[in-house]
């Protein structure tokens, strides 16, 4: 207690506002980094200490130094102000640490495509917000924490490539990041003729955005490409093992051999690759080029009988050849025809003819007095009695007017008396055969719907045992 002017007041009462004048030390955004307050009227005890709007407690605290621990933030130029017995001093500024970046860790490697998680390692990331630029390319960031970051990697490719993590408003120095080198495991085809300009597919890995490659040496056309193909146009090229190499940038990949084989061949032979000898097309295949590397199998249709040819050839009318890579043709099979040249298969002959031999080009048709009743037929069948067809190529029967003969009798000399039943207006025809297969016509009788009576005899130049028939005028 002091008098002024002849009264008590509480020394309290004339402390003036805290006065801060300086924040001193760092620290990393996890927090914990110890800040010195440099000042005046900060009393001994019980004052308030706000940074960036976070409050600390004061470890140690005289009238004109208090220390604190900063507490997790991030940031730059933050407010920091102290408040002793209800009064708070003007502000000062404080920024925390920026962030810093010692290493990397990536546990499904590096591969030029991107997409893989990619955890950067060091310290005063903050807790929210950062940003993460690899070689130029954003890198997602899908986790983090004050020490560790996980980002996404964007494709790319190249070694030494610039990394940076931006946290609020503060960048770290730059770290370096490498993309793997690139690899190549499989060339298809891994071989091929010297004399020729083919195209091959390289794969492997880390083909990077814009690979190139050399057989032999010899930079060669990039037609297409990802990360993980390559579509190349080999130029023609010197015999031998030729070393087939991606670059991406600078960063080559292992070499791989591509076997060229500096042989021709004529048409009706190819080179054959595996053996490096020049062979002539197989029976059943072709060669129609030169410089071929495997024949060509001959069509269905067609057939090549011998090696070496240089076409296939049609099969022929009656025969056909029902798969690729033939060298024999085949016959149609019985009951089955093969029309024209280059036939694939045998169709059924159709009813009402037939065939009886192997390699037919089309059906037999049913001879008179014949019939074949269903397709796919090696014979015709005789007609039986009681019916008759309607001529050549018949494929059904027609069923004879029942005629009822009403006596029959033989006379001298050949000639013989024959009476039958009639009906009105149908017409008969009295005929003769020996085998019930060729007839002779005698005449015809037009019915009254009464009896009619015949004399009848033998056609001349006919002996031996025959048959008289009775049937329809046309036929019988």
């Amino acid at each position: 207690m002091v008098v002024l002017f002849g009264a008590l007041v509480s020394v309290g009462l004339l402390q003036g506002a805290p006065i801060l004048n300086s924040v001193a030390g760092n620290s990393p955004t996890q927090g914990g980094g110890e800040l010195t307050l440099g000042g005046s009227g900060f009393q001994t005890s019980g004052a308030a200490i706000t940074i960036g709007g976070s409050t600390v407690t004061a470890i140690t605290q005289s009238d004109t130094a208090i220390t604190c621990a900063a507490p997790p933030g991030q940031g730059t130029n933050l407010s920091v102000v102290v408040t002793v017995g209800g009064v708070t001093s003007a502000p000062k500024q404080f920024s925390y640490d920026p962030p810093s970046i010692t290493s990397f860790s990536a546990p499904s490697g590096r591969p030029t495509a991107g997409g893989v998680p990619i955890t950067l390692i060091g310290s005063s990331f903050g807790s929210s917000g950062a940003i993460v630029i690899i070689g130029g390319n954003s890198a997602p960031v899908t986790s983090q924490s004050h020490g560790e970051i996980v980002c996404t990697l964007p494709s790319g490719q190249g070694v030494n490539l610039p990394v940076v993590v931006s946290v609020g408003e503060q960048v770290s120095a730059t770290a370096q990041f490498s993309y793997d080198p690139p690899s190549l495991s499989v060339l298809g085809p891994d071989r091929g003729l010297a004399s020729e300009s083919v195209q091959i597919t390289l794969q492997g890995s880390n083909f990077g955005l814009n690979p190139s490659v050399s057989i032999g040496g010899q930079a060669v056309t990039v037609l297409s490409h990802d990360h993980e193909s390559i579509l190349v146009q080999k130029p023609v090229t010197p015999g031998g093992d030729l070393a087939v190499i991606v670059l991406v940038g600078t960063r080559a990949s292992n070499p791989l051999n591509f076997r060229s084989v500096n042989l021709t061949s004529l048409p009706g032979y190819y080179v054959d690759l595996d053996s490096e000898a020049v062979l002539p097309a197989p029976p059943g295949h072709f060669t129609s080029t030169a410089n071929a590397i495997s024949p060509t199998p001959a069509p269905a249709g067609s057939y090549c009988p011998v090696q070496g040819m240089q076409a296939s050839v049609p099969a022929s009318p009656g025969y056909y050849v029902p798969a690729p890579g033939q060298s024999e043709q085949m016959p149609a099979e019985l009951g089955s025809a093969a029309a024209g040249s280059g036939n694939t298969a045998a169709s059924p002959v159709l009813a009402g003819s037939y065939t009886p031999i192997l390699g037919c080009r089309s059906g037999i048709p049913a001879p008179e007095g014949t019939y074949v009743p269903a397709a796919g037929a090696s014979s015709a069948l005789p007609v039986p009695a009681g019916f008759t067809t309607s001529g050549e190529g018949a494929a059904a029967l027609i069923p004879l007017p029942n005629v009822r003969v009403l006596s029959f009798d033989p006379g001298p000399g050949g000639s013989h008396t024959i009476q039958f039943e009639t009906a009105e207006g149908q017409s008969y025809g009295i005929y003769y055969s020996q085998n019930l297969i060729d007839y002779v016509h005698l005449e015809n009788v037009a019915g009254t719907g009464s009896p009619a009576s015949r004399n009848i005899g033998v056609p001349m130049g006919h002996t031996g045992r025959g048959f008289f028939v009775i049937g329809p005028a046309a036929s019988p």
